[in-house]
C-alpha cells in the first residue's frame, strides 16, 4: 500500500518525504542525497541566482583567454543557467547581455576560439551568427555529429571511401555484401545523398 504524501521538512522544499532511508528525517530523496554526500541537507547546491549573478559580473571580462563557466554543464559541455523559471545555455544569456538581443537569421551563439564545448563563455569570444555557420564550425572544432560520431551511423569513414574507390569496378550488390549494409545504402553514398561532405 502507498504511503500518504508527507512534505519534505525543508524549507521550501514541496517534494514526498517518504522515500526510503530519507522519510526517517523527514527530507526527500533529493535532501536525503545531498546530506549523505555533503553531510548538509542543502549542501552541494548552488545558491539561487548565484550562477546568473556571476555571468551578470563577468560580462565586462576582458581576455584573450578563455573564461570556463564553473557552474553545471549540459553532457556536451555547454554552460548552464536558470533565468525566468527556465534553464539556458549560459553562452546565449551572456552573447545577448554583452552583444544584443538575438538578430534575425542569426539565432546561434557562437565562438571564436571553438571552446564552447568547453565551457568558455568569454564575451569576447561569443558572436551571433546562422545555422550554416553554426555547422561549418561544429565540423571545424571536432563537435559535429557527423560520421562516425553519429550514435545512429553503421559504417566508418574508411568504409565509405572504399564504397567510392569501387564504384565502377564492381556491382552496388556486392560491394553491399563485401561492407556489410543494404544495396540501397551503397547507392546512396556513391550518389552522395549520405556523406556528402566526405571528400
Amino acid at each position: 500500500m502507498a504511503k500518504a504524501f508527507k512534505s519534505c521538512s525543508v524549507d521550501g522544499c514541496n517534494k514526498n518525504a517518504h522515500w526510503s532511508a530519507s522519510g526517517a528525517r523527514g527530507w526527500c530523496g533529493n535532501h536525503w542525497s545531498r546530506w549523505r554526500n555533503h553531510g548538509d541537507p542543502l549542501g552541494g547546491k548552488t545558491p539561487d541566482g548565484y550562477a546568473l549573478q556571476w555571468l551578470e559580473e563577468h560580462v565586462s571580462y576582458v581576455s584573450e583567454t578563455c573564461l570556463p563557466w564553473p557552474f553545471t554543464t549540459n553532457p556536451q559541455g555547454y554552460g548552464q543557467v536558470w533565468l525566468e523559471g527556465q534553464l539556458l545555455l549560459a553562452t546565449r544569456v551572456m552573447c545577448e547581455r554583452a552583444h544584443g538581443p538575438v538578430p534575425e537569421g542569426k539565432p546561434y551563439a557562437l565562438h571564436s576560439c571553438g571552446c564552447g564545448h568547453l565551457g568558455c563563455i568569454n564575451q569576447g569570444h561569443l558572436f551571433w551568427g546562422t545555422p550554416k555557420r553554426n555547422q561549418l564550425d561544429r565540423v571545424k572544432d571536432g563537435t559535429s555529429n557527423r560520421g562516425r560520431a553519429n550514435g545512429s551511423a553503421r559504417i566508418t569513414e574508411a568504409k565509405v571511401r572504399e564504397i567510392r574507390r569501387l564504384a565502377g569496378q564492381i556491382t552496388h550488390e556486392d560491394i553491399a555484401i563485401r561492407v556489410g549494409i543494404s544495396r540501397g545504402h551503397v547507392g546512396d553514398i556513391i550518389s552522395r545523398k549520405r556523406w556528402a561532405w566526405l571528400l
